[in-house]
């Protein structure tokens, strides 16, 4: 009786660590952004080759893709010298944290919000110094696949920013 207890406990500790391991091996939407210049659909066949699922393919703004991917092909792309960025893909939102579900009334899903802007800034300028120049308390500060703010900006703000010779878009 006391021989199978050790027993016992081992397959009970084997049932409850490798769900975690496999949990952790799990597949994951990640978006890829490659440097300027690279061509996101021959890219991203290049992916679907591998075995992975791409959901979406962006040409306009950025080059690059969203795709389902393992750790392992996480850390291929990390490494390739054609790729600029591997981000796990989740919800960000240009309203601050208190009010992330809520938006005004009748706004329609890829339509602007009122107020609402995300300011990018030349590549040397620090996000956060920018947004305390230009007096505006920023949302979200951006540094990886664009080097920016969001913020809830005046018309005179969009002005004066739209003068700053640091300033590449406001949208």
């Amino acid at each position: 009786m006391h021989r199978t207890f050790p027993a016992l406990l081992a397959a009970l500790a084997a049932l409850i660590i490798v769900p975690a391991a496999a949990f952790a091996d799990t597949a994951r939407d990640y978006i890829v952004v490659l440097d300027e210049g690279r061509s996101a659909p021959a890219f991203a066949r290049g992916e679907e080759a591998r075995g992975n699922d791409v959901e979406r393919v962006f040409q306009t703004a950025l080059d690059g893709f969203v795709a389902e991917l393992e750790p392992a092909d996480v850390a291929r792309l990390r490494q390739d010298p054609r790729v600029a960025l591997v981000e796990r893909d989740r919800p960000v939102s240009i309203f601050g944290q208190d009010d992330l579900a809520v938006a005004p009334d009748g706004l329609k899903p890829g339509q602007p919000v009122p107020g609402r802007w995300i300011v990018t800034l030349a590549p040397d300028v620090a996000p956060a110094a920018a947004a305390l120049d230009a007096a505006a308390a920023p949302i979200a500060v951006f540094t990886r696949a664009i080097n920016g703010y969001a913020a809830a900006l005046t018309p005179a703000q969009v002005a004066a920013l739209a003068a700053d010779p640091d300033v590449v878009r406001i949208e």
